[in-house]
C-alpha cells in the first residue's frame, strides 16, 4: 500500500474517537435526566408523607383539645357531659389511628364512617392554626385578667406614724405593747422614731394611744378615712360659709368642711370655696347650682411642691394628722400663727433654720430642693461647618474681610498661635486674589464708558 492512500480501518477509528465526546455528553444528560425524575417521585412521596403526618398531628391536637374541655367540664360538675365525652373517647380514637382501608371496610359493615353519627363532633373543626389561635388568646385574656386580680386582692398601704421625740420610745413602745398593738418595724429617722402598723385598727389604736398619754406625733388618713376635695367656683365673698354648707346638704351631700380661698399674694378673699366630702359622693362633681347660682365643680388641683405642715412648720405632712407642738410660721415661737403679735418692722425668725425669713421662704436651707430630670435639647439651627479656618462668613460682610479683621478673643480663652488654621487662611487669600483678578479685568471697561 502506497503512503498516499488511507487505510479505512484507520479513518474508522479517527471518526469514533472524533465522536465519542458527543456520545459522553449524551450519556452524561440522560444520566441527570434520570437522577431528576427519582428526585422528582422521592420529593412527590415526601410531600405525601408530610401531609398525612400533618393531618395526624391535627388529630392529636383536636384529641388533646377536646380532652381539655373534657376535664374542665368534670371540674365544673357536669358529670352527664363528662360521661358522654368518655364514652366516644374510643370511638375518636379509633377514627384518628384508622386508615382509608379502615374506612371502607367500616362502610361495607354498615358502621358510621364519621364521628358526625356519633354526635360528638365540634361545632368548628379543630386545626393547628386554630388551636394556636385559642391558646394565643386564652394567655392575652389570662395576662389581662391577673392584674386586674391583683390589684383587687392588694391590701391597702397602711401610713405609718411618726413619734417625734425618738428619747421617749422605751415608754411608749412598752405602753402600746400593754395594748396589744401591733407594729412590723420601727426605725429611727431625722424626724423621730417611724412607726409601721401591721393594720388599719393597729393604726387607729396606735394613733390613739399616743394621744391620750399626749406624745407628738404626725401620720397620715388612713385610705377609708380619706375625703374628696373639691372647689366650687363662681360663690361670691359675701355668701357665708355656712350658707353653701346648708346648700349642699339640703341637694344629700355630707359636707365635712367648707373654707372660703383666699390669694396667696394679697391675701384678699376670692369667690371660690373648697369643700370635703366623703370619698364615696363622687357626684358632688355634677353639681350644677348652688345658693340659686350657676357654679362650677372640680376636683382640687395638686399643688406643686413639697406639703409643709402649719402647725410645726416640718415638710412632707399636714396639719390635721399632726399633734406636735406649735411654731409660728413668723417668729418661730411656740405659739399659733394666728396669735403672733410681732409686729410687720421686725424681721422674721425661722422655726427650721433660725434665719432671717419666714418658715414658709422656699429659699431656706431647711426647704426640700425639688430635682428636676432635665435634657439637653438639641440646637434648631446649628450653625453650619466649614472648612474656612476662623474666618467666618457673616452676613453684609466678604471673606476677605473677615481675614483681614483682628479676631476678637473671648473673655475665658486666649488666642495662640497653634490655634490658627493656617489652610483656612491660604483659601481666604487665594480666593481674595482672584477677587483681584476680576475687578482688573473689568476696570478698563468701566474707564472706556
Amino acid at each position: 500500500m502506497s503512503s498516499g492512500e488511507e487505510d479505512p480501518m484507520e479513518g474508522s477509528e479517527r471518526g469514533s474517537v472524533a465522536g465519542s465526546p458527543q456520545i459522553s455528553l449524551r450519556d452524561e444528560l440522560k444520566r441527570l435526566a434520570e437522577q431528576n425524575e427519582m428526585l422528582r417521585s422521592e420529593n412527590s412521596d415526601l410531600r405525601n408523607q408530610n401531609r398525612q403526618l400533618q393531618e395526624r398531628m391535627d388529630r392529636l391536637e383536636a384529641l388533646m383539645s377536646q380532652q381539655q374541655v373534657q376535664k374542665a367540664s368534670s371540674a365544673a360538675g357536669n358529670t352527664v357531659v363528662r360521661d358522654e365525652e368518655m364514652a366516644n373517647a374510643p370511638v375518636k380514637t379509633a377514627k384518628a389511628t384508622s386508615t382509608p382501608a379502615d374506612a371502607a371496610d367500616n362502610r361495607k359493615r354498615g358502621a358510621p364512617d364519621s364521628p358526625k353519627a356519633t354526635g360528638t363532633i365540634p361545632k368548628r373543626p379543630a386545626t393547628t392554626r386554630n388551636v394556636e389561635i385559642a391558646r394565643k388568646s386564652d394567655g392575652k385574656a389570662e395576662s389581662r385578667t391577673e392584674p386586674a386580680k391583683e390589684r383587687e386582692e392588694k391590701p391597702p398601704k397602711i401610713p405609718p406614724v411618726v413619734l417625734r421625740k425618738a428619747n421617749n420610745w422605751t415608754h411608749v413602745s412598752r405602753l402600746l405593747l400593754s395594748k396589744k398593738a401591733q407594729w412590723s418595724k420601727a426605725k429611727l429617722t431625722l424626724d423621730g422614731v417611724v412607726i409601721h402598723p401591721v393594720s388599719a385598727d393597729d393604726h387607729r389604736l396606735i394613733t390613739r394611744t399616743l394621744e391620750a398619754d399626749k406624745q407628738e406625733y404626725h401620720t397620715y388618713s388612713l385610705q377609708e378615712e380619706k375625703t374628696l376635695r373639691v372647689v366650687v367656683r363662681g360663690i361670691p365673698t359675701g355668701i357665708a360659709e355656712e350658707e353653701v354648707k346648708s346648700d349642699l346638704q339640703a341637694q344629700g351631700f355630707t359636707v365635712l368642711v367648707v373654707h372660703r380661698m383666699v390669694s396667696r399674694k394679697t391675701k384678699e378673699a376670692l369667690p371660690l370655696v373648697l369643700v370635703q366630702v366623703p370619698r364615696a359622693q363622687t357626684k358632688v362633681l355634677e353639681v350644677r347650682r348652688c345658693c340659686a347660682l350657676v357654679v362650677r365643680v372640680e376636683k382640687q388641683r395638686q399643688q406643686a411642691g413639697v406639703n409643709q405642715c402649719h402647725r410645726c412648720q416640718r415638710f412632707g405632712h399636714g396639719q390635721s394628722k399632726c399633734t406636735a407642738q406649735h411654731k409660728c410660721v413668723k417668729c418661730g415661737a411656740s405659739h399659733d400663727t394666728a396669735t403672733c403679735q410681732r409686729p410687720r418692722e421686725e424681721p422674721a425668725s425661722c422655726a427650721n433654720c433660725g434665719g432671717s425669713h419666714p418658715a414658709s421662704y422656699r429659699g431656706c436651707e431647711k426647704f426640700p430642693k425639688l430635682v428636676k430630670k432635665t435634657t439637653a435639647a438639641p440646637a434648631r439651627n446649628p450653625a453650619p461647618q466649614t472648612n474656612r479656618g476662623n474666618a467666618q462668613g457673616t452676613p453684609g460682610r466678604s471673606f476677605a474681610a473677615a481675614a483681614a479683621s483682628p479676631t476678637k478673643a473671648s473673655p475665658t480663652t486666649t488666642t495662640t498661635t497653634s490655634n490658627i488654621d493656617i489652610s483656612g487662611m491660604l483659601s481666604v487669600m487665594a480666593q481674595f486674589q482672584e477677587m483681584l483678578q476680576k475687578v482688573a479685568k473689568v476696570m478698563p471697561l468701566l474707564q472706556n464708558l
